[in-house]
């Protein structure tokens, strides 16, 4: 098909009214009208209902608008990328992330990385309930792969959830050597929803199932779960990654295996070939590599 028709087809959909779209498109309305009559012959079909108040979509036209569309859309990713491939990475890179480790990981690093990559802006959105079909991100950093043939993923990480207690906690109530030891101290745990499976572990472990600790205090937020355990509130299971250098937590029963939770960086595959998203992933990929390195280390 003639991409002028289905061009002008497409902003008129857009608008439904052939004036504004002659402004956007500048050229007549009538050149647009005689594009739509053609489009219209071509198929055999009505696409727009004309009436006085203006246009709407024919039930064919509909279909072909959704069609349409997409190609319009692909087509100025294509042309952004062809674009991009030629010059500095430039433009927003929209990015989600659960509160803790978008909060206390990832924004961390940003000011290196815009450092970096000057002309590139970005946005950082935190929550738990993660969505990247709405198409209000351009990267999800998620704690399951996901396994839709329309995302592209890459793993990021692997972390540990971790007990940690202050210094003063421990220098006050010892330091729990054994699961059996936990018994005799003041547990901080999380309720509500969490994206980490297993966060509740020093309530179960060297226990079964159906005789759990209780816990001394509840939160439903791991910021401040760790700010509780660095007051010595009591111990806390906190993601090693927001509390493994901090001077005011302490680790402890290492010797005992905690939860492990793999992390995956998430975005649509039209933006495969983005130089905006693969300068991103490139950089928070060679970031966790260098943490982990500097943990193994240490």
């Amino acid at each position: 098909m003639d991409w002028d028709k289905l061009r002008g087809f497409h902003t008129v959909a857009e608008h439904l009214n052939m004036a504004h779209a002659s402004r956007v498109l500048d050229i007549s309305p009538s050149a647009i009208s005689r594009q739509i009559s053609s489009l219209e012959s071509d198929l055999g079909c009505k696409l727009f209902h004309r009436h006085a108040r203006g246009l709407s979509l024919t039930e064919q036209g509909n279909l072909m608008y959704q069609a349409v569309h997409e190609m319009v859309n692909r087509f100025a990713q294509v042309e952004a990328q062809v674009g991009e491939s030629r010059t500095e990475p430039k433009g927003l890179v929209r990015i989600v992330a659960g509160t803790s480790l978008g909060g206390d990981w990832v924004a961390p690093r940003l000011a290196a990385f815009l450092d970096t990559y000057p002309e590139i802006r970005a946005e950082l959105a935190l929550r738990e309930d993660i969505v990247l079909e709405d198409g209000a991100h351009d990267i999800a950093i998620v704690y399951e792969r996901p396994h839709e043939a329309h995302l592209v993923f890459r793993h990021l990480m692997e972390f540990s959830i971790c007990a940690y207690a202050s210094p003063e906690y421990l220098a006050k109530y010892g330091v729990p050597s054994t699961p059996d030891d936990l018994d005799n101290h003041r547990i901080i745990s999380h309720h509500g929803l969490s994206p980490f499976p297993g966060i509740d572990w020093l309530l179960k472990i060297g226990r079964d199932n159906h005789r759990p600790r209780q816990p001394t205090v509840r939160m439903d937020n791991t910021f401040a779960m760790r700010r509780a355990a660095s007051t010595s509130a009591g111990l806390a299971p906190i993601p090693h990654f927001m509390a493994e250098a901090r001077s005011d937590l302490v680790r402890v029963l290492s010797d005992y295996e905690a939860p492990r939770l793999d992390v995956w960086l998430v975005y649509p595959e039209a933006l495969r070939k983005n130089r905006r998203i693969e300068v991103l992933i490139e950089y928070l990929v060679a970031e966790a590599k260098r943490d982990c390195l500097t943990l193994e280390a240490a």
